[in-house]
C-alpha cells in the first residue's frame, strides 16, 4: 500500500482537501519542471515532475475531506 506520509501536507496524519489543493497547485504535468521545495513531497516517483503517476499515488492514500 502507499504511504500518506509524502502526501500529507500538514502533516496531520490525513490526506484531505486541504493537501489535494497543495497537489494541484504543484502539478506541473510529465517531464523534467523546477519544483519548489514544498511540491517535492508530492513527486512519489521522484523523477522531477508532478504528474499523473504521482496523482494515482496521491488517490490512493487520500481520504476525503
Amino acid at each position: 500500500p502507499a504511504s500518506s506520509m509524502g502526501n500529507d501536507r500538514r502533516q496531520d496524519g490525513d490526506v484531505d482537501l486541504i493537501d489535494l489543493a497543495g497537489f494541484q497547485r504543484c502539478f506541473t504535468g510529465p517531464g523534467p519542471a523546477k519544483l519548489t521545495p514544498c511540491c517535492t513531497m508530492f513527486d512519489s516517483e521522484p523523477d522531477g515532475d508532478v504528474d499523473q503517476a504521482d496523482f494515482a499515488a496521491f488517490r490512493g492514500v487520500f481520504a476525503g475531506p
